[in-house]
């Protein structure tokens, strides 16, 4: 195990930077490498994930937030040991939590939502509330991050499996009726825990329900999703809201939405579980929800 010449401590031969000071690992010979230009003018080639130096001050290099390796330290605190998940609307990873000596999940949104005034107060402004959430089936969130150059949120670690990845284990991707219902019911508390707070999910589906190893269900990403949607829909001018084929018709709409909505994607998801596909998952879709009656 190699130790920095600069702070003397010891870290992973794997690690690209000394997760302690951020000065760059002569050992590590990583294949991500990129341009930088420092101020004299002279281009270097470095690891696009280590720390670089410019004039002697000790700066990080270019990184992507949807990739960041393990070793990498956020806000000082966060060392990322592995990447658990990635979508459209940010990047979850496993982190130790250096302060309290713990796991937790880290998902750093994406850059976009940084400039985006409206999205940030929104964001403020629900997990404020969702922080207040104690249920057993539902993941707490611990706090949200939106000052420094990465933004993220602070969130409860659990390991388990998503339920679209349970319904594989079965023929034809039919879960037993009697899972399903005892799935069902953990889910039910929790939701009607949430809705009893006036809080409303807005994007329940397989994806967000976690299984874990004792039996017990976690759900996920409650309100946060919907804001960062909507966020990105502004940027980038497309769709805002849900999963299509777990949509109320209203949510579809894009009306403004209660917790009818959430019990409707709640239909559709069972409905999933039960026949191995959603109500509606061929041809136009949006057609079939507002005209159409599931088989």
């Amino acid at each position: 195990m190699p130790f920095c010449s600069e702070c003397g401590k010891n870290y992973q031969d794997s690690a690209n930077f000394c997760p302690h000071c951020g000065t760059p690992n002569s050992l590590s010979s990583g294949s991500n490498k990129t341009k930088l230009v420092d101020n004299d003018s002279d281009t270097t080639s470095v690891s696009a994930f280590q720390t670089v130096k410019r004039n002697g001050a000790s700066v990080y290099g270019a990184y992507r937030l949807e990739d960041l390796q393990e070793g990498f330290v956020i806000d000082d605190r966060y060392e990322v040991k592995s990447k658990l998940g990635q979508g459209g609307f940010g990047t979850v990873y496993l982190v130790n939590d250096r302060t309290l000596n713990t796991q937790k999940a880290l998902k750093v949104f994406p850059d976009a939502l940084g400039s985006d005034t409206e999205a940030v107060k929104d964001l403020q402004k629900e997990a404020q509330t969702l922080m207040q959430l104690t249920h057993d089936s539902i993941v707490r969130i611990y706090d949200l991050h939106l000052t420094g150059s990465i933004k993220y949120l602070d969130m409860e670690y659990v390991e388990g499996k998503p339920l679209n990845e349970l319904k594989l284990e079965y023929e034809d991707k039919k879960v037993p009726e009697d899972l399903v219902i005892e799935i069902a019911l953990k889910i039910i508390n929790g939701l009607s825990y949430a809705h009893q707070n006036k809080i409303i999910h807005k994007d329940i589906k397989p994806h967000n329900i976690m299984l874990l190893k004792d039996g017990s269900i976690k759900i996920m990403d409650f309100g946060i999703a919907e804001n960062i949607r909507s966020s990105m829909s502004r940027i980038e001018n497309s769709s805002s809201s849900g999963t299509l084929v777990y949509m109320s018709p209203e949510q579809v709409r894009g009306e403004d939405v209660g917790t009818e909505s959430d019990i409707y994607s709640f239909g559709a998801m069972l409905y999933e579980l039960l026949s191995g596909h959603p109500p509606f998952y061929k041809g136009d879709i949006h057609y079939q929800i507002f005209n159409e009656n599931p088989k």
